[in-house]
């Protein structure tokens, strides 16, 4: 659909004047194809709009004798369950979940532990500052660490310029100053990477099981010590992985992924920007089985997950905001209709749908 015909049916949907036909069109676009096109509207808040959609569809959802395939889809606001060559559907009448002393999504912060010790807490007032702007009076030198606990993200400059964005429940350790001939970080869990080019002072990220070695590039590493598989996606520039095990070096050229696990290292070409969907604020699951999501809703809500009985294999396709409490999140995924979520004593109780 064109931009201005698009953004007038918008335009119409949200003043209610759509017909059947034309509701059906936008909520459909919504569902479909509203994150790929997002920045494309550039003069629309599209949370706002994401957030009218899902509530005029819940209200559908809410009256009796709306059973049609099409608004079994819409249940799900944006997540769509794929398993083999069949297709989870959902049920329309299913009760919200109730979710008492419900948990607000993460937010900006982190800790940053200098080389004496010194602990500083970081917060939104500092996100995205140069590190020598965030500890007062002389810098001590050395290393130093800044790890986002479980519901924290931080973003920051490094001493070369280059900006680092960690995801939650992560750290980079660094040094005070880049000395010498490389520029050499440490990485547990995940983050994006904008690196300040210098072709004389390499810059190379080590995480458990592999090095990264760039000039200047936009990156992004996912490394989580409790995730099977590691994977390194480059946007721009490119970059050469060492893997530690094999000792075989990669090369990677913009668009591509490097997924290692114990079984192997794949590279394939993916859609670069979804790796970094959690920057802009959004979980995106590409054929991910409920365990790996799990984790990802653990780590950003820092709460803990227990799984009753064994969970079916199907994977999920599709794109959250991260900005809404969880109960929303586990209601969205509940519908897809592949398990049963319940909030209870600070813990998400995992069970199958249909045990």
């Amino acid at each position: 659909m064109e931009q201005k015909n698009l953004e007038q049916l918008i335009a119409r949907y949200r003043a209610g004047r759509c017909n059947a036909e034309e509701r059906a069109t936008v909520e459909d676009w919504y569902l479909q194809h509203a994150k790929k096109q997002r920045d494309e509207l550039p003069e629309y808040n599209y949370e706002t709009v994401e957030a009218e959609i899902w509530s005029r569809i819940q209200a559908k959802n809410r009256r009796p004798g709306r059973s049609t395939a099409w608004y079994k889809w819409a249940v799900a606001a944006m997540v769509v369950v794929v398993a083999g060559l069949g297709v989870y559907r959902f049920d329309i009448g299913q009760d919200r979940l109730r979710a008492p002393g419900d948990v607000m999504p993460g937010k900006t912060r982190a800790e940053l532990v200098l080389a004496n010790g010194d602990r500083i807490e970081l917060d939104a007032a500092q996100d995205g500052r140069h590190t020598d702007d965030l500890k007062p009076g002389d810098a001590v030198q050395g290393y130093r660490t800044i790890a986002t606990p479980r519901g924290g993200q931080y973003h920051f400059q490094l001493p070369d310029g280059s900006r680092v964005w960690l995801n939650a429940y992560s750290s980079l350790t660094f040094p005070a100053r880049f000395t010498g001939k490389e520029r050499k970080v440490l990485l547990k869990g995940e983050a994006y990477f904008e690196i300040a080019h210098n072709k004389l002072k390499p810059f190379r990220v080590r995480t458990a099981s592999q090095e990264i070695e760039v000039l200047g590039t936009r990156f992004n590493v996912s490394s989580y010590r409790d995730e099977g598989t590691s994977k390194v996606t480059l946007l721009q520039g490119s970059i050469k992985v060492s893997e530690y095990h094999s000792r075989q070096i990669r090369l990677l050229s913009p668009g591509q992924e490097l997924a290692a696990s114990p079984g192997g290292t794949v590279i394939k070409e993916v859609n670069a920007r979804e790796a970094i969907d959690w920057k802009l604020g959004y979980f995106s699951f590409h054929d991910e089985d409920i365990r790996s999501v799990m984790q990802k809703v653990s780590r950003w809500y820092d709460v803990d997950v227990v799984y009753r009985g064994p969970v079916p294999d199907g994977g999920l396709e599709g794109t959250i905001s991260r900005s809404q409490n969880l109960s929303k999140v586990l209601e969205m995924l509940q519908a897809t209709g592949l398990v049963h979520l319940e909030f209870s004593a600070g813990k998400i109780i995992v069970r199958a749908a249909n045990p």
